[in-house]
């Protein structure tokens, strides 16, 4: 029985400065269930052919991409392909109306 080849390359994951602090004032408050669903969004966006499919794309800010944690909180990411490469930016992980940049 001979194998066949699969293709498992992962997406790049760019962390931004701003990403990681709101990030971390999640993780210091204690919103377990957003630390642990953003951690699951970050691996779908790693793994995902396209990674649009994850999130919905936000009015008025048409290369940003928006995926829902829970009712209120979004993580906010970007993403571009470059010969065939893919490369994720995370943005935010915020309230959803900080997504929409509205407080």
């Amino acid at each position: 029985m001979s194998g066949s080849a699969i293709d498992c390359t992962l997406n790049d994951i760019e962390i931004t400065k701003n990403f990681e602090r709101l990030f971390a004032k999640k993780k210091k408050s204690g919103q377990r269930y957003i630390v642990d669903r953003t951690k699951e969004v970050i691996i779908a966006l790693s793994e995902a052919v396209d990674p649009g499919s994850v999130g919905e794309k936000k009015k008025g800010r048409p290369a940003f991409w928006s995926c829902r944690l829970n009712d209120s909180s979004r993580l906010v990411y970007d993403f571009k392909k470059v010969n065939g490469k893919i490369s994720v930016r995370l943005l935010r992980v915020c309230d959803h109306k900080q997504s929409y940049d509205r407080d």
